[in-house]
């Protein structure tokens, strides 16, 4: 079974959710046992130790989900799922017990590779396409040097949840969503 059974079964493009599987089928082995913070510094009790960084984006993704419910953005919301299922999948590169800085940027081009690789785009790529690798490259908002651009919405969105997703003070259960 899927771990992210329960939050791929809410995205409901077919063409985004295949691709999010496709990706997550390809997440390096680190992400499904690392702590979401590899100093200890960021993210709850919940998101430490062994699967912590799997936690830790099963909780940015509920965060999301539950902005996307006050219905106040208009955004498409498989797109924004989508981005935050992704965000971290290669926090670690396998060489370090430490956390790669700009993981996003990354992701991003991991992401690219097993798309061209697969030919999973038969024609040219879709809009949501660029929309989610940008959310995934930026979701550390101000903080990710990398990213000189102004913020989309999308980009808040995912950003704002994995902020909130850091935070000591929140604790999280997912066999409870």
């Amino acid at each position: 079974m899927n771990i992210f059974a329960k939050e791929l079964s809410l995205i409901k493009d077919t063409e985004i959710l295949s691709f999010t599987e496709k990706v997550i089928n390809n997440f390096p082995q680190e992400f499904w046992y690392k702590p979401a913070s590899s100093t200890g510094k960021y993210h709850s009790k919940t998101s430490a130790g062994a699967g912590g960084l799997v936690e830790h984006t099963k909780l940015m993704f509920w965060i999301a989900k539950t902005m996307l419910d006050t219905k106040m953005y208009d955004v498409n919301s498989d797109i924004v799922l989508s981005a935050c299922l992704l965000h971290d999948g290669w926090k670690y590169n396998g060489t370090s017990k430490w956390s790669v800085k700009h993981h996003g940027l990354l992701a991003v081009k991991e992401i690219d590779r097993i798309m061209e690789e697969s030919g999973f785009f038969l024609d040219e790529e879709p809009l949501w396409y660029q929309i989610i690798l940008d959310c995934i490259q930026a979701h550390n908002g101000s903080f990710t040097k990398e990213w000189t651009r102004g913020f989309s919405l999308y980009q808040i969105i995912v950003h704002t949840a994995d902020m909130i997703g850091s935070r000591k003070f929140i604790e999280f259960n997912s066999q409870g969503v």
